[in-house]
């Protein structure tokens, strides 16, 4: 089957799992337009697991599309690390970069999945990679909704205090995105939300932009700290 026809119907769920199976490598691995190979298909949809041995191996699951992103990023990405093999989630494939910089983690950490890593995996210096913008994985999980699926060894001031090459700290962006809520409240402290981005933007100005401000706790919502 030619390789756009075999993504649709794989897409559409129109492949038994027993041909699945026995698909060889070569159309595993072929390429569509945008340079997804089947294994990124099935690692976005979580069915890795339907598709042969030999897409779970390093040559499968690090080939990169044409923006840079292997099968574990859009894993990562649609929260589907549980479906690959752990002895797959090392260090140095979990921070396999795309073409703008994001790893396996970033993603990860985007989507919520961070959880699925092996235990004892993540560490600070994983926690602290950052991608061309200077964002780390907190910055990631603020960004969108997922502060609260960290673990919570990380979510310390000095971590959130952290900035990118903005000067946006976590603390800025989760509050630009309204995610704010989900910083434990005994962070939320003069020197952690009167801190200023590179543009003299403090997390109550971020607040105020998102229209979040009922996250900030009310005895910082002053006229001073607010002009």
């Amino acid at each position: 089957m030619e390789t756009t026809a075999l993504h649709a119907a794989f897409r559409a769920d129109q492949i038994p799992r027993e041909r699945l199976r026995v698909l060889p490598s070569e159309q595993l691995l072929a390429r569509n337009a945008a340079g997804n190979t089947l294994v990124h298909l099935a690692a976005k949809y979580g069915r890795l697991a339907d598709l042969p041995p030999a897409a779970l191996t390093p040559e499968a699951l690090l080939v990169k599309n044409d923006a840079g992103y292997s099968p574990l990023h859009h894993a990562a990405q649609a929260g589907h690390l549980a479906a690959v093999p752990p002895t797959l989630l090392t260090r140095a494939h979990l921070l396999a970069r795309s073409h703008s910089g994001y790893t396996v983690l970033h993603l990860a950490a985007a989507s919520g999945s961070l959880g699925q890593l092996p235990a004892g995996l993540l560490d600070e210096e994983l926690v602290l990679t950052h991608t061309d913008l200077g964002n780390n994985l907190l910055h990631e999980a603020a960004e969108n909704g997922a502060l609260d699926r960290l673990p919570p060894a990380f979510l310390t001031a000095r971590l959130l205090a952290i900035a990118n090459l903005s000067g946006e700290t976590v603390l800025h962006v989760a509050a630009l995105n309204g995610n704010l809520a989900q910083v434990p409240p005994a962070l939320l402290t003069a020197d952690t939300l009167l801190v200023r981005t590179h543009a003299g933007d403090t997390v109550l100005h971020a607040a105020a932009i998102s229209g979040h401000l009922d996250d900030i706790p009310a005895a910082f919502l002053t006229h001073d700290n607010l002009v």
